[in-house]
């Protein structure tokens, strides 16, 4: 494989540098960091000595590890169920050729946590394998960006441990400025402790340096919501469902969004295109704003999700808070509080439970998580 690279100033056009680099194809990654360092020389650029270190030391990988890794990146970014699920098949397969690479053991711990934070499988058996095997890549390379992420929110949503997570979660985007991941970790540590516009300006600066990757347009969107920035959200939503129209979570979001800013019947439009004019939830909130506006439609909501087997508590707590019943909200945040569920965190940066910011029971809730709620 040959590489050319040329330098080429941006406002004269002037051409500064070209070289070339011939590499066997199984010393791919030897090629790209030989590559990397001769751009940094003639650019000048101070590359420190761990910056230099770890240059040097990627090894050159074989081939069908790498595009086992590939794969495994390409259907986590599908952001679904069963992309996860192919993913960590693929990321266990990795591990099993090769035990010594980290990045295999950093992915497969971050399909694991995945899966606790959804729900997909039980938090008590999903987390502790995330953890697991983010050890054992952090043991492999300490300075994996990814891996002390992954630290980081396992720190945060299951251990709950506050003062743990902010150090690991500001290092990881020292160690990789560039991975739009590594920024939303930190990004949702800023969330949860209500520090919405921090948690803006990394997926901000996430989605400026990887613009159409999906994993930081879904965080853009979300966090923008989060801090109340409406009309930015829905726009960057719309940017978005055009490179990826089959994205679930773009098109809720951006539908909430226009909720929340007020725009309850062009929201109840987009519930209608994405849950089915047929579906008894979207006709059991239309039917409540029909009757009594937003606070019905939204109590309607809440009670066709609590009445289903197995209800998902805070599905139910946000929209019991959006139609500000606050002893329901409570109760059913109690719920999620007995269980321990990742996303009970969110409490303090979501726009939902804006209606029982001053009840004591809302302090008091923070105190019990073990928030810094000063």
């Amino acid at each position: 494989v040959r590489i050319t690279a040329q330098l080429i100033d941006g406002e004269t056009d002037e051409h500064l540098w070209a070289d070339s680099y011939d590499r066997d194809l199984e010393n791919v990654l030897a090629l790209l960091s030989d590559v990397a360092q001769a751009i940094a020389r003639e650019v000048e650029v101070t590359v420190t000595p761990e910056q230099q270190r770890r240059l040097e030391a990627e090894p050159a990988g074989d081939p069908a590890i790498q595009d086992k890794l590939l794969q495994a990146s390409f259907h986590v970014n599908k952001f679904n169920r069963s992309g996860f699920g192919e993913a960590r098949e693929l990321y266990r397969e990795v591990v099993e050729l090769d035990p010594t690479l980290a990045a295999g053991w950093a992915g497969l711990a971050g399909v694991e946590y995945v899966h606790g934070f959804f729900g997909y499988e039980p938090l008590e058996e999903a987390m502790p394998r995330a953890e697991e095997y983010a050890t054992r890549a952090l043991e492999l390379d300490p300075d994996r960006p990814w891996a002390v992420a992954l630290k980081g929110s396992i720190e945060l949503f299951w251990h709950w441990d506050w003062e743990a997570a902010e150090p690991l979660l500001v290092r990881a985007v020292e160690l990789g400025p560039n991975n739009a991941l590594v920024r939303h970790t930190l990004a949702d540590y800023y969330l949860v402790i209500g520090d919405q516009e921090s948690s803006v300006r990394q997926v901000r600066e996430g989605a400026r340096r990887d613009p159409m990757a999906l994993m930081a347009l879904i965080p853009l969107v979300g966090h923008l919501m989060f801090a109340g920035h409406y009309d930015e959200a829905i726009a960057e939503a719309e940017r978005a469902i055009e490179l990826y129209p089959d994205v679930g979570f773009l098109r809720r979001t951006a539908a909430y969004a226009l909720w929340f800013r007020g725009s309850h019947e062009e929201a109840l439009l987009k519930f209608e295109e994405i849950w089915g004019a047929d579906s008894e939830f979207f006709q059991a909130t239309r039917a409540g704003y029909e009757r009594g506006g937003p606070s019905l439609a939204m109590r309607n909501a809440a009670e066709y999700l609590a009445a289903r087997p197995d209800p998902d508590p805070l599905s139910v707590a946000r929209r019991y808070a959006m139609a500000g019943e606050s002893d329901l909200t409570f109760m059913w945040l109690e719920k999620a509080f007995e269980v321990r569920r990742p996303q009970l965190l969110h409490v303090a940066g979501h726009p939902a439970y804006d209606s029982i910011r001053d009840d004591p029971r809302y302090r008091d809730l923070l105190l019990r998580m073990g928030m810094p709620v000063e």
